[in-house]
């Protein structure tokens, strides 16, 4: 259940549950909010992370523009955007995002968020209040009017939120069936320097192919009645993607290197 009213508790969100990206989410109520808005035109410079978590329902967006990989436990989909820590290869020196490449949905949220507070089981729209784009200073889209009602930025943000959270769901679904089946193994990843030095970065998880290959028909033809099957290979089709990234890589360090 998914409410934008604060519970009595004022408390913020569990820091252990924190998603990445959001630093101090708090409930988005008047007490936290009142004459808090946001300001339009900013920058994605807040989406400094070389991956980024991915629903099954952007999974086509998604697969022509980045490699898909699975990490976590239990496993989910992150669309990967860069080989370093807080690396992202799509965002432009003025933190605009690549005009040709998808902007995951994951981004497009920020800074709302579906969250637990402590005590309470439901779901509260919250905002991150350390986010640059939320300002008190004449907002371009305020959160409430002068008597307290939500606006329809506020609105927007729930249906928003609560879409994503349902995505969040069938992905989970999506994910436990390819561990069901053991279709998923453990890659190393590597990154190509521009001098063709390889770099081992770490590892990570995928659909195995062969795996996928070898499943009886009466499992295959089961996955392709439950549309699973196109989610698949679109991971499978993403990870041509690795090549691009490493262009982005490469170029950026040539660039770095001649100032």
């Amino acid at each position: 259940m998914a409410d934008p009213i604060n519970p009595t508790s004022q408390a913020a969100p569990q820091a252990a549950a924190m998603p990445v990206l959001y630093r101090d989410p708090r409930p988005l109520d008047f007490a936290n909010f009142g004459t808090r808005g946001i300001k339009t035109g900013g920058s994605a410079g807040f989406a400094r992370s070389n991956s980024l978590p991915v629903t099954v329902g952007e999974f086509n967006l998604i697969q022509t523009s980045y490699p898909i990989i699975f990490v976590g436990e239990p496993l989910m989909p992150v669309c990967v955007l860069g080989f370093q820590n807080s690396e992202n290869l799509f965002l432009t020196a003025d933190g605009n995002w690549a005009s040709d490449a998808y902007m995951p949905a994951y981004v497009r949220r920020y800074p709302f968020v579906l969250a637990e507070v402590p005590g309470d089981e439901r779901k509260y729209l919250c905002a991150d209040y350390s986010a640059e784009m939320i300002t008190d200073k004449s907002p371009d889209l305020p959160f409430f009017t002068p008597d307290g009602k939500t606006t329809e930025t506020v609105t927007k943000a729930l249906e928003f939120c609560v879409k994503f959270q349902e995505d969040i769901l069938l992905t989970q679904s999506f994910c436990a069936e390819l561990t069901k089946l053991g279709l998923l193994k453990p890659m190393e990843l590597r990154f190509t320097a521009p001098d063709g030095a390889q770099q081992g970065v770490g590892t990570f998880v995928t659909i195995d192919s062969a795996t996928l290959d070898g499943l009886s028909d009466s499992v295959f033809l089961d996955l392709r009645k439950r549309g699973l099957l196109p989610l698949i290979y679109m991971a499978l089709l993403s990870l041509n993607n690795w090549g691009r990234l490493n262009a982005h890589a490469a170029r950026r360090a040539v660039a770095a290197n001649n100032p």
